[in-house]
């Protein structure tokens, strides 16, 4: 009897009774186990860097957005891994993961006024509609950070962490498919132009498949007596699987070096033609009026500004009918939607920042060059002219915003050389005169280049001709033939910068020179007491041609006489005298006050947003906290051996849906479990430590306990409804089971 209240010889006996053995290679095999968990867990690591550096060329700076890119499908995939060690289902594992990159993309189009579905739909068209390689902004990279997140999402829910079977498979196979031809997508090809990568891909996957056909991972046989021993001959595969492995392997990694190969075959595929843009069409009013208007009251004012001392465009005329020359109907696109240029900014290019109050009743915009940010959230942009235009007319005061344009400043030294381009957009001259036609070839008869021809006609078209501002508007073919060719008696001879501008443009056009006509307005007069403010009036409005030339862009030329505000060929454009800070200022308190209309506020949250981001955050964290909660829970029941191991087990039932009687014994109750042998065993062990002394169980010993009640779990969840399942590792009612803590 005394023997029987020894512990020691109670843990003996009852582990004779058990039949536990003592597994002494056990420690080699789990060394084993890890030294071939870390191999594929680094081989997958070294595919995912490979993929990443073929995708990462889509963006520039292309380190950056690798980096980026990696961090983003390891931090997915860690998340996922564990989220698995706490017990949690993939299916859920998964769900919490994904609910960064949703969060997050809510986040972003909220800040760029996208609605709910915007947030999740234009990110992608706005990246494919981007010219390679992208600008490594948040926004441009935000697709391919949620790509290289799903990627790692999936590396996650594959990887096996005791064989990791999966891992060298699936995970690498898809970090490497994916981010290699999505590179190899956005860039047509170029992103492996050598196949390096594809190469580097190869060589690693072969080495992870010397390491499946090689490696003795252990392989551990489930024992319903004894528990789990390794199994004799610790095979990694069945019988056969190698070679099909094999072949596998082989097929995916000739789709993959040949990837390049395939796309570079013909014309590259452009990922940019699939996407179908919703075009504004604008039907504001020519603007070219305005000119007359304007030339008739020199002295009026027409708006201030303040920052970079440069010209500003109000609209850009590039269509033309014979009749007038009018800005573009569409498209129009938000600003900073990265629609490719067409023609291209060239020549030297600079920033320029101007701000702006605008008390004029149009939706014309005045900003230098092209736009790329504009404080007002709703202005939209037209991709080929730069021409800027508010979504409704001021409804009363004026509008005040600030814009932040790319200004292209030709090499005066390159354009005498400098090619013009094939435009047809820019060379239309529907139904010309064959009078005009030839004037065009008498003034550019002894020009030898296309520098040559457009000065030849600016001095052409200014000699011996006046500006006059109360002449009518108009440039229709009669009233140009009329400005050119008739005597002063008959009207000849004098027109507004209107007719000058547009006389400059036709002519240009029928000698091959691609032209469009710009209204806009120069620097104006500094404002007596307002620092860097200037006025602009009406002898500061006028319009003026400009040539596109290969390399230089846009060359702005003058042909009205007596007026100098448009050089031919501008400088650097100057900086304001004041400090730079002050472009970004609003104006002093003597301007007119901006417009606060529901359009030109920038505050003002949706409140559908703010209940959305509630419920989500809500939502993760009531997750967060039943996931810690049953961390924490396991944790304690671990500590208390096999009391604890048989907790364990009734909460798995109370999860499956099940109930244990208070009348019955453990051992009684474990006897009607769907796994009664490991169940058994840990009920009558449980009962053993619960009157045995304090400290009886050794830490081995506990270990084998929760080994075995996993497996019963196991068996529980894979024989409960489906729903039960789902929310095994995140149900509360464990919480809520009554019974006592101890057993008999």
């Amino acid at each position: 009897m005394t023997q029987i209240h020894d512990p020691a010889a109670l843990r003996t006996a009852e582990a004779n009774r058990f039949g536990r053995q003592e597994t002494g290679p056990a420690a080699s095999q789990e060394a084993s186990q890890r030294s071939y968990l870390i191999a594929r867990g680094a081989l997958t690591f070294v595919v995912l860097v490979l993929g990443a550096a073929s995708f990462a060329s889509a963006w520039s700076p292309m380190v950056v957005a690798w980096g980026a890119l990696v961090a983003s499908a390891v931090l997915a995939a860690g998340i996922i891994l564990g989220l698995k060690r706490t017990g949690l289902v993939g299916f859920v594992a998964a769900l919490v993961a994904l609910a960064v990159p949703v969060l997050t993309m809510m986040i972003v189009g909220r800040r760029a006024g996208r609605g709910l579905v915007g947030a999740f739909t234009e990110p992608f068209p706005e990246l494919l509609t981007t010219p390679a390689p992208a600008p490594v902004t948040f926004g441009l990279l935000l697709p391919g950070l949620v790509l290289a997140w799903l990627v790692g999402v999936i590396v996650g829910l594959v990887a096996d962490l005791r064989s990791g079977r999966n891992m060298g498979v699936l995970g690498s196979l898809t970090v490497g498919i994916v981010l290699y031809l999505g590179g190899q997508l956005l860039s047509g090809g170029e992103a492996d132009e050598h196949g390096l990568i594809a190469a580097g891909m190869v060589l690693t996957w072969l080495a992870d498949w010397s390491l499946w056909n090689r490696s003795k991972s252990p392989t551990f046989v489930a024992d319903s007596r004894v528990g789990t021993h390794p199994a004799g001959a610790a095979e990694t595969t069945t019988k056969g699987s190698g070679p099909v492995r094999g072949v596998v392997v082989a097929a995916v990694l000739a789709l993959v070096a040949s990837g390049g190969a395939f796309l570079q075959l013909g014309e590259p595929f452009q990922p940019q033609e699939l996407i179908e843009r919703n075009e504004t069409l604008n039907q504001e009013p020519n603007p070219m009026p305005y000119i007359s208007h304007w030339a008739k009251e020199p002295e009026t004012e027409i708006f201030r500004r303040s920052g970079d001392n440069v010209p500003v465009h109000l609209a850009v005329m590039s269509e033309f009918d014979g009749a007038t020359f009018r800005p573009p109907q569409r498209p129009y696109d938000p600003v900073g939607s990265n629609r490719p240029v067409s023609p291209p900014i060239a020549g030297q290019q600079e920033i320029a920042r101007v701000n702006v109050v605008w008390p004029q009743q149009t939706r014309w915009l005045p900003a230098p060059g092209h736009p790329n940010i504009v404080s007002l959230p709703d202005a939209e942009v037209n991709p080929a002219t730069g021409t800027l235009i508010s979504p409704d007319i001021p409804k009363e005061g004026a509008l005040s915003y600030s814009v932040t344009s790319v200004v292209s400043q030709p090499d005066q030294a390159q354009l005498p050389d400098a090619p013009v381009p094939d435009l047809p957009d820019y060379l239309g001259v529907p139904r010309l005169p064959d009078e005009l036609a030839d004037y065009g070839e008498e003034l550019t008869a002894e020009a030898e280049s296309p520098y040559d021809k457009a000065r030849a006609l600016e001095a052409g078209i200014k000699n011996n001709r006046s500006f006059t501002a109360e002449l009518p508007a108009g440039h229709s073919y009669g009233r140009l033939t009329t400005f050119l060719l008739a005597p002063e008696s008959e009207g000849g001879r004098a027109g507004t910068s209107e007719q000058f501008a547009t006389a400059f443009a036709v002519l240009a056009r029928s000698q091959g020179l691609p032209t469009r006509v710009v209204v806009g307005f120069s620097a104006g007069t500094p404002l007596e007491g307002a620092d860097g403010t200037h006025v602009v009036h009406g002898s500061d409005a006028l319009a003026w041609p400009e040539v596109y030339f290969q390399g230089q862009g846009w060359v702005p030329f003058n042909p009205t006489p007596d007026t100098d505000q448009i050089s031919p060929v501008a400088a650097n454009p100057p900086q304001s005298e004041e400090n730079p800070e002050n472009a970004e200022q609003a104006p002093d308190e003597n301007e007119p006050r901006p417009d606060r209309s529901a359009n030109q506020e920038d505050g003002g949250v949706n409140p559908a947003w703010i209940v959305l981001a509630v419920i989500l955050a809500g939502t993760l964290l009531l997750l967060g906290a039943l996931v810690m909660a049953r961390v924490l829970r396991r944790r304690g029941q671990r500590a208390r051996g096999a009391v604890g191991a048989w907790q364990y087990i009734e909460d798995a039932v109370t999860l499956a849906g099940g109930s244990m009687s208070t009348q019955q014994t453990a051992t009684e109750r474990a006897r009607r479990l769907d796994a009664p042998d490991d169940a058994v065993q840990i009920a009558r062990a449980a009962e053993f430590e619960s009157f045995a002394a304090s400290g009886a169980a050794s830490t081995a010993e506990s270990a084998e306990h929760f080994e075995r009640a996993a497996r019963v779990e196991e068996t529980l969840r894979g024989g409960a409804t489906w729903w039960r399942r789902v929310v095994w590792a995140l149900s509360p009612v464990p919480f809520l089971r009554k019974g006592s803590s101890r057993h008999r």
